[in-house]
């Protein structure tokens, strides 16, 4: 799984001591949590403290009912065992075509020494029995450093967003026609 086991795992023992020097506590991981709303509002609120995400009620709202009522969305949870407090939450989904896709994540800021979102990520990548079940695991979009902790390759997938608009105005001052244009220039 790693080209370098030694590595991971000398870097995460690391972030386990500063728990149990800072904290006199453990860390606990739980791939998928119970469905309880308490920990999606947790998740919320520990995202809301670096990402706008959530800023939107419906945007929220939309993600909580994702969360409580469907099988595919997972909330893993990392949090100290003794006191049951809260470090981090990581939201994902598992696709019809077995492929585990990394969201996006959330921490109490106290822990950012820990890095929660590389540590719930690596105890993934330990449950064996997840690779039984999966095909591939996306970590999602953007090159961020965490991730080559994990792979040395990955996949660029091509994304286009685009409001399309028949008529130019002032906001939209490419038509349909110019958005086909430069497409066509591009395949």
């Amino acid at each position: 799984m790693f080209e370098n086991k030694k590595y991971p795992q000398k870097r995460m023992r690391k972030k386990e001591n500063i728990v149990r020097e800072k904290f006199n506590d453990e860390l606990k991981y739980e791939f998928s949590t119970e469905k309880i709303p308490e920990y999606f509002e947790e998740f919320v609120k520990f995202h809301l403290t670096k990402w706008s995400t959530f800023k939107s009620p419906q945007t929220k709202n939309f993600y909580r009912d994702l969360y409580l009522n469907n099988d595919f969305t997972i909330l893993s949870r990392l949090y100290l065992e003794k006191s049951g407090r809260s470090v981090g939450y990581d939201l994902k989904y598992l696709g019809s075509d077995k492929i585990l896709y990394g969201c996006m994540s959330g921490f109490d800021p106290e822990f950012y020494d820990v890095s929660p979102g590389t540590y719930l990520t690596y105890q993934d990548l330990l449950k064996p029995e997840l690779f039984t079940t999966i095909k591939h695991y996306d970590l999602g979009r953007g090159s961020y450093e965490y991730k080559y902790f994990f792979t040395n390759t990955e996949q660029i997938v091509l994304s286009l967003k685009a409001d399309l608009c028949p008529v130019p105005n002032k906001y939209y001052p490419a038509p349909i026609r110019t958005f086909r244009k430069i497409l066509s220039n591009m395949f």
